[in-house]
């Protein structure tokens, strides 16, 4: 983990509903070593780095999902509330995003103006965000 943080995300952004290859090449520049998985028909392509890993998940040629393992802000309460907003503002407007329910383990973000959801690990510190379509 790098010291202090600068209050900035560093993971690459894959915007959601871009053809699958567009989302590789934008890992492919953070990393070019990627893993592919198929697990239960889902398919995912992941990069492992020294300060993250971020995974796209495809459905149909596109990218659907993204999760993040980021370990920004991750020290603190307020580190990781500040993380949280900054994920969800690089995938829509902050006055779209509404929190709907935390079951402990999982708090559970909507924005139905952009149909995406995204889903917090509490316990682990991940994010993923899921296009609802």
């Amino acid at each position: 983990m790098r010291g202090i943080w600068s209050g900035k995300i560093e993971t690459p952004h894959v915007p959601l509903g871009i053809p699958i290859s567009d989302a590789l090449d934008i890992l492919k520049n953070a990393k070019d070593d990627i893993s592919k998985t198929v697990e239960d028909e889902e398919v995912s392509y992941k990069i492992s780095t020294e300060f993250f890993e971020v995974a796209v998940y495809e459905k149909n040629g596109i990218a659907s999902s993204v999760w993040y393992n980021d370990p920004t802000g991750r020290l603190t309460f307020f580190g990781k509330r500040k993380k949280i907003k900054l994920y969800l503002a690089r995938y829509g407007q902050s006055s779209n995003w509404e929190k709907r329910m935390n079951n402990v383990w999982i708090t559970f973000f909507f924005n139905d103006t952009d149909k995406l959801a995204m889903a917090y690990g509490n316990d682990m510190d991940v994010i993923r965000f899921n296009q609802n379509v």
